[in-house]
């Protein structure tokens, strides 16, 4: 980068003198204003995947790179979900996502969205907390979202995890988001919540590996009589 804005003000320097055409200079010019948007892109992502979002009700959030609370209204809604679309729509491989409860519309559609660039998505809910919601994950496993739920077998047991981890691989590289949050719009909008988003390396790693023990102990149990009865009847497909 330091680089480039040298040879961009011996560049200045030169064309001052009438020696490089207006054309020349433009075009570096234009490569310094791309060079600097990228790098503002990438310190911009950086920020984003190493803070602590505190949600407060009415207000807003803060702690996402230095924007404060506001006054929630019709013109800033959609900034209330930022911190979320954000982490999603900038996946590139993989989303896995294990949230008790989701029924926030524009989320969805950000999942969905990521599923039809080709991004991985694998959600794990808990079933008979989203009885309001089956038509959001029927809508999300329609475009290639896979869907797992945690059917208890006794009462007063929830899948209560909270937590999303983004283009993981093997060697332990990713992003993780983890809070209090579930997906709901009550949550947004009433409660006091919290969010961390970190890329440190264990601390990825550990919840991708809960990520996949989870996801397999539900899918095994899911072939049983009792839960495939229970979720074939509520209209899901569960893989042979």
């Amino acid at each position: 980068m330091l680089e480039l804005q040298k040879v961009l003000w011996l560049t200045l320097k030169i064309a001052a003198l009438g020696v490089v055409p207006y054309k020349t200079w433009t075009y570096f010019y234009n490569v310094y204003r791309e060079e600097e948007q990228s790098y503002q892109d990438k310190l911009l992502h950086k920020k984003r995947h190493d803070c602590v979002v505190m949600f407060s009700p009415g207000k807003g959030h803060t702690g996402w790179c230095e924007t404060q609370e506001t006054n929630l209204n019709i013109n800033t809604i959609k900034w209330l979900y930022e911190p979320f679309l954000y982490f999603i729509d900038t996946a590139k491989e993989s989303l896995d996502v294990a949230i008790m409860s989701i029924n926030v519309d524009c989320i969805i559609k950000s999942l969905i969205s990521a599923s039809k660039k080709g991004v991985k998505v694998r959600v794990i809910s808990d079933f008979f907390m989203n009885k309001k919601s089956y038509d959001y994950y029927k809508e999300m496993e329609k475009y290639g979202i896979q869907i797992t739920f945690y059917v208890p077998k006794e009462n007063f047991s929830y899948m209560h995890t909270k937590y999303i981890v983004k283009d993981f691989n093997i060697d332990g590289a990713g992003y993780l988001l983890t809070g209090s949050f579930n997906l709901t719009y009550g949550a947004f909008s009433n409660n006091y919540e919290d969010v961390v988003f970190t890329s440190q390396r264990q601390m990825v790693e550990d919840f991708q590996n809960n990520f996949s023990t989870i996801w397999g102990t539900f899918r095994d149990d899911n072939q049983q009589v009792f839960n495939r009865h229970i979720l074939e009847n509520a209209g899901f497909s569960l893989p042979s």
